[in-house]
């Protein structure tokens, strides 16, 4: 029993990750003068699939269509709540299998990881004579396939701006799977095209989200729960208000029934939907098993391989992975300091959340996506709401610790070209950091933490006021404040329910 809830902890993933908005980068700044053009490579589920990729009038299958959705869980969910009050949870779990896949099946793609209709991004080269050395341009993919494919298509599309603009080298901008792709891009076909890179939040050495998807490490507990409603109304207005609820419904022990509930269910109905739904979508999505860690990929290929797909032939699908790991795996550390020897190479990591609920990882610092120790390239970290022991910060210079002293910023690998931005989510691009990022692209030569004052090795995002500044450690304040913020919302929230009467 206790096999089957690890692996179907994951039916939560797949919503987290369904619901979670999945957004391109902000268009970049004004203002800052280009010497060669910049391409935009996205993250993960960013671009929209069509039916026809040649036809942006065809049907959009991902995102998927709300009303679509419903209606289906409209026919479905009677016959699975039946099914659940009876405790048939054979039948409930594969009713639920079922729901999922006629959902989600138009972006399932073969078992060999291919896609095998004529769905995909839809993507048009810009006309050549609109391109400049001041160009800004996306590239856009299809995130289901072969990183090694997609790889190949961004090849040709540097190629062709290069041509159009006249220019020898350009810049790139990349977030969270588009890191995956653009390393990937350059293990492949070297750097020499490259001026600068921004690895902006990315997944160029994986997320622990993933691999402990993949590898069935899960788990699901009031804390983790508790952390995941924090991050979900971070940026609400009544943010104070809605944590101290939160905390209320967790010392009253409703999260510890709702995740008890929920063990309940999973335990009983998981390996049917993993089996039948989770692992046949992210499993054969060839990026996902490129944001693997390499310390966590044996034991999610054995995980999926060897038991949710045990007895199957997935040759083909191994096949690309294996690839995928020979060329690009196992050299991406080489392939980033050789890019840092001909290239300018700028990282951004963003933090202040705990993880995705639902993995034994959650209390891994991250952007509530991406662990700061994959994002940055190798800072050493705190657990999630904790510090770094002082024996360990008496070791390192006070310039490389994070105002909270979660964060020890000397372990990375390109400790002074690598910034941390604190209270900032992984799908928040705002209009601030664009404009930072483009002025590292736009520098002539290698700026680091210390070339502009504005803008050190700790940030903060504010999102009251939508700016980026110096972090003097947000996180701390005073219980005092807080209660008088919460008071304050409150009485907002009176006087918002009486103007609407």
């Amino acid at each position: 029993m206790k096999g089957i809830l690890k692996k179907v902890l994951s039916v939560i993933l797949i919503l987290a990750v369904v619901i979670v908005p999945m957004v391109t980068l902000c268009s970049s700044a004004k203002g800052i003068k280009r010497t060669c053009p910049n391409i935009e490579v996205h993250g993960f589920m960013a671009s929209k699939i069509y039916s026809d990729k040649d036809d942006p009038n065809s049907t959009v299958v991902w995102p998927p269509n709300p009303d679509s959705i419903l209606e289906l869980a409209k026919k479905d969910l009677p016959e699975a709540a039946k099914l659940a009050y009876k405790k048939d949870w054979n039948g409930f779990a594969e009713n639920v299998a079922m729901l999922i896949y006629k959902s989600l099946f138009p972006v399932f793609v073969g078992e060999d990881g291919a896609v095998h209709d004529n769905s995909g991004a839809y993507f048009v080269y810009p006309e050549a004579d609109t391109i400049t050395a001041e160009s800004e341009v996306q590239f856009t993919y299809d995130w289901r396939t072969d990183p090694v494919e997609i790889a190949a298509k961004l090849n040709d599309y540097v190629n062709y701006i290069l041509k159009c603009s006249g220019c020898d080298k350009l810049t790139i901008e990349c977030h969270s799977l588009g890191g995956a792709i653009v390393t990937t891009y350059l293990a492949i076909y070297g750097c020499d095209k490259v001026k600068s890179v921004a690895f902006n939040s990315t997944a160029v050495f994986g997320s622990s989200f993933i691999s402990e998807m993949m590898s069935g490490k899960l788990n699901l507990d009031a804390q983790s729960l508790q952390e995941y409603l924090y991050f979900a109304f971070d940026y609400s207005e009544y943010h104070y208000l809605i944590n101290g609820l939160i905390n209320l419904a967790r010392d009253l022990g409703i999260l510890d029934l709702l995740a008890n509930a929920g063990k309940s269910v999973f335990d009983a109905i998981g390996f049917i939907v993993a089996k039948e739904a989770v692992v046949p979508m992210f499993g054969n999505w060839l990026t996902i098993w490129c944001m693997i860690p390499n310390d966590e990929f044996q034991r999610a290929y054995d995980n999926v391989f060897n038991k949710v797909y045990a007895g199957e032939d997935h040759s083909a699908l191994k096949a690309k992975i294996e690839n995928y790991n020979k060329l690009v795996r196992y050299k991406k550390t080489d392939t980033l300091l050789e890019l840092n020897k001909k290239a300018n190479v700028y990282v951004i990591s963003r933090y202040g959340y705990s993880s995705v609920p639902a993995i034994q990882s959650y209390e891994s610092i991250s952007d509530g996506i991406i662990d700061v120790k994959y994002a940055s390239f190798g800072a050493t970290t705190s657990l999630y709401g904790q510090e770094l022991n002082e024996s360990y910060l008496s070791t390192v210079p006070v310039e490389y610790v994070s105002p909270n002293k979660s964060i020890d910023a000397s372990t990375c690998m390109f400790p002074e070209q690598t910034w941390f931005v604190y209270s900032m989510r992984h799908f928040k691009s705002p209009k601030p950091l664009a404009e930072f990022i483009d002025m590292l692209l736009a520098y002539d030569g290698q700026a680091d933490v210390y070339t502009f004052k504005e803008y050190p090795r700790f940030l903060a995002y504010d999102a009251a006021t939508n700016s980026i500044a110096e972090d003097v450690n947000s996180s701390a304040m005073s219980l005092f404040r807080k209660i008088i913020i919460i008071i304050n919302e409150v009485f907002s929230l009176i006087k918002r329910w009486f103007t609407k009467k």
